[in-house]
């Protein structure tokens, strides 16, 4: 499968701090890659190295097949970008700051303009000023601007902020019809986590400049889905009830309290009754689904180093 981004040993170093390190990832052409990590884990400095706006301090980044370089100007014309707040010409219109990017671009097409102001709902804005815009119509504009050149790769840092649930379904949608329809590669980190579990391929989870794990969502929802999650007032006479009495061998201890039980044979009803049964204190027990906020989550917490 061709690689659209190939980022070997990647460091980035500012102020004497290391924010990136030895990063190496892998994006597919065609895919739609979610970029998750904690606040300050890396992200936006990534995706501004990828959008070749800022450069890294060591190793390499491939897009396209190409080393990028500073002077990767033809590279650049086949990206777009909405990174962090888009800035924007605040005392013109949404045709017009479009109109400006294409220029500034070498792209002139100007059905290629309307169609992205029809795509992401700005068609009525006609003579309104920027400045007059809500928060949520500037970061419609900015994903305008990102796509009216028909970039190849799309790389969007928390592209739903400021909307609203009807405009981040909407989104959703146009996210995924670029994707198939167009056949837009997309990088794509955002902070909500069912957004990514919705339209990802592929989900590559940074931690302190790190890059943790690479995994597929197909192997992300392959892994044990349903589980009974107990807490209990001690968990390791719990712990020996499970394998002794209940002959439970697919379960993992969370903390000093709470139990993940993956057995598909076990029922709530058999856990509790056996544990009250051997004089445990059971505090709560509830079944689960394993969401890709639950992987994310367990993710950080072990710090997995083998992506």
């Amino acid at each position: 499968m061709t690689k659209i981004i190939q980022m070997r040993q990647v460091s980035k170093v500012t102020n004497g701090h290391e924010i990136i390190s030895d990063l190496n990832m892998n994006v597919n052409q065609g895919e739609i890659y979610g970029f998750l990590g904690p606040n300050g884990a890396g992200k936006t400095t990534t995706m501004r190295m990828i959008a070749n706006l800022i450069q890294p301090t060591s190793g390499k980044i491939e897009l396209f097949g190409q080393l990028l370089t500073p002077t990767s100007y033809d590279i650049r014309k086949r990206i777009g970008s909405l990174i962090e707040y888009p800035i924007l010409y605040e005392n013109l219109t949404a045709l017009a700051n479009l109109e400006i990017h294409c220029e500034y671009m070498g792209f002139h097409d100007k059905k290629a303009i309307r169609d992205a102001l029809e795509l992401t709902g700005l068609t009525d804005t006609k003579g309104k000023l920027v400045k007059h815009f809500s928060i949520g119509m500037k970061q419609r504009l900015g994903l305008a601007r990102a796509i009216c050149t028909k970039p190849e790769l799309l790389i969007l840092d928390e592209p739903v902020n400021g909307l609203d649930p009807i405009g981040i379904q909407e989104q959703r949608e146009l996210f995924r019809m670029l994707n198939r329809e167009y056949g837009i590669t997309l990088f794509i980190s955002s902070h909500i986590l069912q957004e990514i579990e919705y339209l990802a391929d592929t989900i590559g989870v940074i931690q302190n400049g790190k890059l943790i794990k690479e995994v597929s969502m197909t192997q992300v929802r392959s892994q044990p889905s349903d589980y009974i999650e107990v807490v209990v007032t001690n968990s390791k006479k719990a712990v020996f009830v499970l394998e002794n009495k209940m002959m439970i061998t697919n379960f993992k201890v969370m903390d000093g309290r709470t139990i993940r039980i993956y057995q598909s044979d076990v029922t709530p009803v058999d856990v509790s009754r056996t544990l009250i049964e051997n004089d445990i204190g059971l505090e709560a027990l509830i079944k689960k689904e394993l969401s890709l906020e639950e992987f994310f989550l367990e993710t950080i917490h072990r710090g997995d180093t083998h992506a």
